[in-house]
């Protein structure tokens, strides 16, 4: 069984994938609008702009599960998120092994679980709030082979 480390390699490619196209400069306040529903979601969120301010290291509150799962897995994401090209460059083995460090939701997690029947998928974060609903969404959609841990900044808690 092979383990594939999904992180930062993942992290890289979807900053690559998620330009803009549009250049600017930041502070804190955002006062320009974005056209594309799948941008204005996640263009508050900090993506992509970590040049200064407070914007990189803003906190947000996890504790409405519910609120961010209909964020993060709005259909309109997979536009600039690419999730079948993801998963295509991956090639990941039907029986590994695969840990999602900042799980979140599951946008990801759940279409590795899918990939890998064979396989198991570690979904950790450091939310709760989102390891909880990532557990009980595995177990709604009949995905035994994925579960979700609670991990810390110091560490990702990963299994075996």
């Amino acid at each position: 069984m092979r383990t594939v480390w999904i992180g930062w390699p993942l992290l890289l490619l979807c900053v690559g994938c998620s330009s803009h196209g549009h250049p600017h400069e930041h502070d804190h306040e955002h006062d320009h609008a974005h056209d594309h529903p799948a941008e204005a979601g996640h263009h508050e969120h900090g993506d992509g702009h970590a040049q200064g301010g407070d914007h990189a290291t803003v906190s947000h509150s996890f504790a409405d599960a519910e609120l961010w799962a209909a964020r993060f897995e709005d259909p309109e994401r997979d536009a600039w998120q690419r999730p079948d090209e993801v998963l295509a460059a991956l090639e990941l083995p039907a029986d590994g092994k695969l840990v999602d460090i900042g799980s979140a939701t599951g946008y990801f997690p759940v279409r590795f679980a899918k990939a890998m029947p064979q396989g198991v998928v570690y979904g950790v974060d450091l939310e709760p709030t989102l390891v909880n609903y990532l557990n009980l969404r595995a177990r709604r959609e009949g995905l035994p082979n994925l579960v979700s841990l609670v991990c810390t900044a110091d560490d990702p808690c990963v299994p075996e």
